[in-house]
């Protein structure tokens, strides 16, 4: 498979960008919600 052109292999060039900061982030929220539930009230 391949790109039609440079221009859409710079599109999924930026797309595989903000998939892997967005994983981070989102893993990154999760470990933080995580971390204040084990400090903080437990569940009821």
């Amino acid at each position: 498979m391949r790109s039609a052109g440079l221009m859409d292999f710079g599109k999924l060039m930026v797309w595989c960008f903000l998939v892997g900061y967005s994983e981070r982030f989102v893993m990154g929220v999760l470990k933080r919600l995580e971390d204040t539930n084990q400090s903080g009230t437990p569940d009821a």
